[in-house]
């Protein structure tokens, strides 16, 4: 009987191959099977990137808005699902108003953040992110 050899890899590897993917794309493996449904939370490196969303500005047809909105609740459901982020990249191109969840400024294994793009960057009045090595900050603004 043969089987395939992906469902031999080991979890770890997994999760290491889908932090080098686009998170939109590691998210949608979760769809493969039960067993892909949680990996992409393992992924250490997230990569989000708007761009993909607005390519053809032409077809929202005035409904920015709405999909700003749909944007930023992805960006904050990845953010509350991921266990161990180490690097995390945000390019908005499209200017929007953000406020991350309150857990996103408290994660202690994140070594690199970078935030591109028009939007406004709520931050609480703590934070605390200990592994901070490189911080990147383009083009945005901060209340």
């Amino acid at each position: 009987m043969d089987s395939d050899r992906i469902s031999n890899v080991p979890d770890s590897l997994l999760c290491h191959i889908l932090s080098l993917l686009p998170t939109n794309n590691a998210v949608g493996t979760s769809i493969l099977s039960t067993r892909w449904r949680y990996l992409w939370t393992g992924a250490t490196n997230l990569d989000i990137d708007d761009s993909m969303l607005f390519h053809d500005r032409d077809k929202f047809e005035g409904r920015y808005e709405m999909v700003n909105l749909s944007f930023m609740n992805f960006v904050n459901r990845v953010l509350l699902e991921v266990a161990c982020l180490e690097k995390f990249r945000l390019r908005v191109e499209e200017c929007c108003s953000f406020e991350f969840p309150h857990v996103f400024f408290t994660i202690k294994m994140l070594v690199n953040l970078t935030l591109q793009g028009c939007f406004l960057l709520r931050i609480p009045t703590s934070v605390c992110l200990p592994s901070l090595k490189i911080l990147n900050l383009v083009e945005l603004q901060c209340e």
